[in-house]
């Protein structure tokens, strides 16, 4: 498996091309610059079943429809923030909702849904093969903030716990900013004395 970043758009969040073997990939949070995207897909020869969309705040999903109409893609949301969505002005169509242990498939490759709300109360986690994509709720050396519309610290701290109790070595891709482990979270964590994380 291998994962492209693009940062696109004003607030700069990642989109991943994750290529998943047979050809395929899957498109992850297309925040922004819809033909830099499509460029960088079509340049590898990739087919796209799918668009992640990990939350419904629209700098992770503003070009999702462009990207969609020139790919073919389906698009995956967990279905409470389609309202988060339309509480902040830009509609989100998804065409599968997902939840908590939902399994998509791309390619060679299968990722695990972990529903991790806090941020917004349907964030999505994707676990893959000796990875992890986090959205919004978990970043290198911080975490996704609390005051937009559904979003909830206590939530938050719960799907945190979650993550920190992975495999250490799981290597994280974030929403915003550089990849990091499961295990460098865990100790910068302990190291600030967040006790309530684990």
């Amino acid at each position: 498996m291998r994962v492209k970043r693009l940062v696109v758009g004003r607030l700069r969040t990642n989109c991943y091309i994750v290529e998943c073997g047979y050809g395929e990939a899957l498109v992850i949070d297309p925040g922004g610059s819809p033909m830099t995207i499509v460029r960088e897909v079509l340049r590898r020869s990739l087919k796209v079943p799918l668009i992640v969309i990990t939350h419904g705040h629209p700098d992770h999903y503003s070009a999702y429809r462009e990207v969609k109409n020139a790919l073919g893609s389906k698009v995956v949301l967990h279905e409470a923030d389609t309202w988060v969505a339309e509480q902040l002005g830009l509609p989100v169509e998804p065409d599968i909702y997902v939840n908590e242990g939902s399994v998509l498939k791309v390619g060679a490759s299968e990722f695990k849904v972990l529903y991790t709300p806090g941020h917004s109360p349907g964030s999505i986690s994707l676990l893959g093969d000796g990875l992890i994509f986090t959205g919004d709720t978990l970043f290198r050396m911080g975490y996704g903030r609390t005051d937009l519309p559904g979003g909830s610290y206590e939530a938050l701290v719960e799907s945190i716990r979650r993550l920190l109790a992975l495999d250490e070595g799981l290597r994280v891709y974030p929403g915003h900013g550089p990849w990091t482990t499961i295990g460098a979270e865990r100790l910068f964590y302990k190291r600030l004395g967040h006790e309530e994380f684990f």
